[in-house]
């Protein structure tokens, strides 16, 4: 039950992975289940998630609730019967390993198993649906999901996702009708991973009718629909097996993965042929054939002397220890492996009487097994290095936009005060000084707050524009670029008398530009068109361009 910090067991067979059905075979079943519970639960430094079922008190509540009366509508011919003690088996094998009694970092959420569970359990009779039951199915699931969500997480318990929810509180509801909107949930049965994977299963012919709507409205009345029972009873196995997978597999971004240091153990007391439980440990056993995927669940059997099947038992003190004979089965089995390879047979002795000479010893080994040491979860996996590094990536991000902006504000300081996407921006630089000098073909006043200077300096900025564009539309027109030196600001950064006779000179330009521009149909004589003109401004002014 030790898992490897790397890969799965058995580590001793490189490239093969796979856990046994220990099947301990011995009279005193009472006494070895409570040993087995005992040490599971003092396993250190945390106990291993475990659950003991009682086969036969399971197979006769089975056979009281849903065989005894063939009248009822909710009865159960016998095949439905193994089937149904399937389904609650995984029902309280789930709601073990999902309980919070395992620590928050080894609970298992069963999403595939509780789709499938709820909707198998949607009704009990074998009558044929009515024409309202596709509608109240997918409401009812909706419901259901508004009780999952995180943000209603205080109207739930550890094992919600495999019970029967009941109806909805109206102010769940009410706020589900905005966390849960109706187009959201038909895009979550299209994208949720349950979802999902319910169709690309193997069993029950999902691509018959080969939509969820269609492939859930067969699980809601399986035996009206004639299905196969034991296709039912795999798909349960199959998505509870699945859960676990997906709960175990480790990746990166997934820190609880890497803290489950063991297995999950399921302990079936008294599993026979006539309480079904040998059939149901054989389709494991075939599911785990069929998928061919790897499942972190030990599963435990414990039966009589006489109520086995195994052509050999081992010893449990023979000198090669029986997982070690079962370890080299598997290194020669390869990759083909029937139902009976699964199975290791243990042969465990009856406790001695106290007079017996060997009582003493049997006490020590007895006490030595009991003690379960699991491995610690490995270093940089707890909450607090989580925490650290993300608090260090926060950190990070914050200086790294610290240094952007004050970056960015020298950058600005150092061109007059523009952004980046400011056009006039690369060509105008501060001096020491702290005056701002450059060429702005775009209309940038220089500080000033003359209203029509800034006024005068679109303008000019604007005929450039369309004198650009009038040299592309007739490449024989030259481009003709006129500076005009000024300063429009004096060195106190106020207005004065100098900078009226600079406006005045930026006002006649732009409009010398403007007749240039207007003159398209003349031509000069020099050169053999009409030239338009460009007005850009320079340094601490203006400047003009033409063509």
């Amino acid at each position: 039950m030790r898992r490897p910090r790397k890969g799965e067991l058995p580590a001793e067979v490189p490239a093969r992975d796979g856990l046994p059905v220990l099947s301990l075979i011995g009279d005193d079943q009472e006494g070895l289940a409570e040993q087995i519970a005992r040490a599971l639960g003092a396993a250190e430094p945390r106990r291993v998630p475990h659950e003991s079922i009682d086969v036969d008190n399971m197979r006769r509540e089975v056979r009281d609730d849903r065989g005894s009366d063939e009248s009822a509508p909710d009865h159960l011919p016998p095949p439905w019967q193994r089937s149904e003690l399937c389904r609650r088996m995984l029902v309280k094998l789930a709601a073990e390993y999902s309980s919070a009694r395992n620590g928050r970092d080894q609970r298992v959420r069963f999403r595939r198993f509780g789709l499938v569970n709820w909707l198998l359990e949607m009704t009990y009779t074998a009558e044929e649906p009515n024409s309202q039951h596709a509608q109240d199915m997918l409401r009812r699931l909706r419901d259901r999901e508004i009780q999952r969500r995180p943000l209603l997480g205080f109207a739930r318990s550890p094992s919600t996702e495999v019970a029967l929810q009941g109806s909805v509180p109206w102010w769940a509801y009410l706020l589900g009708l905005h966390v849960l909107p109706l187009v959201w949930f038909r895009a979550w049965r299209v994208l949720g991973s349950e979802y999902r994977w319910l169709l690309r299963q193997p069993y029950m012919a999902p691509g018959d009718p080969g939509t969820f709507d269609g492939f859930a409205l067969r699980l809601t009345q399986p035996r009206w629909g004639r299905e196969d029972p034991v296709q039912i009873t795999k798909l349960m196995i199959n998505a509870f097996l699945e859960d676990l997978r997906v709960a175990y597999r480790r990746r990166p971004w997934r820190r609880r993965a890497y803290r489950r240091t063991a297995y999950c153990v399921a302990y079936l007391k008294g599993v026979s042929e006539s309480n079904d439980g040998r059939a149901l440990v054989r389709t494991f056993a075939q599911v785990r054939n069929e998928t061919g995927a790897f499942d972190p669940l030990l599963i435990v059997t414990s039966c009589g002397e006489n109520d086995h099947d195994h052509a050999e038992v081992l010893e449990l003190y023979d000198e090669l220890g029986p997982y070690e004979t079962w370890c080299e089965s598997l290194r020669t089995q390869g990759r083909s492996r029937t139902v009976d390879f699964w199975y290791l047979p243990v042969r465990v002795p009856a406790p001695l009487p106290e007079s017996h000479s060997g009582r003493a010893r049997q006490r020590v080994r007895n006490s030595a097994a009991a003690r379960i040491s699991v491995p610690r979860p490995p270093h940089g996996t707890g909450p607090l290095p989580i925490v650290g590094a993300a608090l260090t990536a926060l950190l990070l991000v914050a200086a790294g936009i610290g240094y952007a902006i004050a970056g960015e504000r020298d950058w600005q300081e150092q061109h007059c005060g523009l952004s980046r996407s400011h056009r006039d921006a690369d060509t105008l630089v501060r001096e020491s000084t702290g005056e701002c000098v450059g060429v702005a073909p775009h209309g940038y006043a220089f500080g000033s707050d003359d209203g029509s200077v800034k006024k005068t300096l679109t303008t000019i900025a604007e005929q450039n524009t369309e004198a650009e564009r009038i040299h592309r539309e007739v490449p024989g027109r030259p481009l003709v670029t006129l500076v005009h030196l000024s300063a429009l600001l004096s060195p106190s950064g106020e207005a004065s008398g100098a900078q009226s006779y600079a406006r005045e000179q930026l006002q006649g330009a732009a409009s010398a530009q403007r007749r240039q521009l207007d003159r398209r149909g003349r031509t000069i004589p020099c050169c053999g068109s009409s030239r338009p003109l460009r007005v850009p401004a320079c340094a601490t002014g203006t400047w003009s361009r033409g063509s």
